[in-house]
């Protein structure tokens, strides 16, 4: 607010004295929950209000918010910031309006997302027993006899393909009589590793499936300005759709009419056949009632003709 001075140099008493006038609006607010609090019934009244004092008021709340929006905004740290100062605000008049802090709401964004459901850890982490493998041991004969076989949802490296031939060798060393064993064919460890990885590239790719879906984009509602926005502009769209309609058929008889008015009134037989039956008194009576009738304003005289109608009426037998 921009003060300027005068003469004398009051410049100071002049700001005192819109202090003063400032928390003397800030309480009769404060007194009147109505005046500032939307969800009462008398807010909407405007009999009860002020324009200057409203408008001076709701500058002073705008200047509220901004204080309040700092306060909170540097509360709440943590971490590197939980030794960052709060704000503390130097205007005067914030404590005086802390009873609008209940009332103030603070728009929601699109940038919250929620969980939607939790994922299961059966399906992210593999249990102890998944991850156990049996090698094949070598107390007895028989053992040997089945390939190195491991977990499903284990890949095979290369240090179990070396540990395999490593066995085999031994295997090969102790007992060179077993034919069977020689003819263990070299692609099954190749075979294994190809279809173990890809059952493991399935089931890894079924878990970020559902991963992904369990998030979702959460959108909220529109606050109550943006709905009231909205009704005010689908109001203006009704207001101005009816009334071009309107125009339009006012604009349709307007043509019709000019039209009308355009083209001349066939005189029919029958009018001049009925006039021409009158006798030369009646004839005289009707110009002169018809000259009279033209003195009397236009909306006065179907008045007359009736008048002039009921007469003859009375005098009928």
């Amino acid at each position: 607010m921009f003060y300027e001075e005068d003469e004398d140099g009051n410049l100071l008493d002049d700001i005192s004295e819109s202090e003063e006038l400032d928390k003397e609006i800030i309480s009769i607010v404060r007194a009147n929950r109505f005046l500032y609090n939307k969800n009462e019934k008398l807010y909407s009244n405007t009999q009860v209000k002020s324009v200057e004092v409203e408008h001076r008021f709701a500058q002073l709340r705008q200047r509220f918010v901004k204080e309040r929006k700092k306060v909170i905004q540097s509360q709440g740290r943590s971490g590197a910031g939980a030794s960052h100062q709060i704000y503390t605000p130097q205007w005067d008049l914030y404590n005086d309006l802390m009873f609008l802090a209940d009332t103030i709401k603070h728009r929601n964004t699109s940038s919250n997302y929620k969980r939607k459901l939790s994922i299961p850890e059966a399906d992210v982490l593999c249990s102890d027993t998944n991850n156990k493998r049996s090698c094949p041991s070598t107390s007895s004969s028989s053992s040997l006899l089945t390939p190195y076989v491991c977990n499903e949802s284990l890949i095979l490296s290369d240090c179990d393909v070396n540990e395999y031939s490593n066995i085999m060798e031994t295997f090969n060393l102790s007992q060179p009589e077993s034919p069977k064993l020689l003819s263990q064919p070299e692609n099954s460890l190749s075979y294994l590793k190809d279809k173990d990885s890809r059952k493991t590239m399935s089931s890894a790719k079924q878990v970020q499936k559902t991963t992904s879906n369990t998030f979702q984009k959460c959108v909220p509602e529109p606050d109550s300005f943006a709905k009231c926005k909205k009704q005010n502009v689908d109001f203006f769209n009704k207001t101005l759709l009816d009334q071009s309609k309107s125009l339009n058929v006012l604009a349709h008889k307007v043509g019709d009419a000019l039209l009308a008015t355009s083209q001349p009134v066939p005189v029919t037989s029958q009018v001049t056949e009925s006039v021409s039956l009158f006798s030369s008194d009646i004839k005289a009576m009707l110009s002169s009632i018809g000259f009279a009738l033209q003195k009397v304003p236009e909306y006065n005289q179907l008045d007359c003709l009736i008048a002039i109608m009921q007469l003859v009426k009375n005098h009928i037998t």
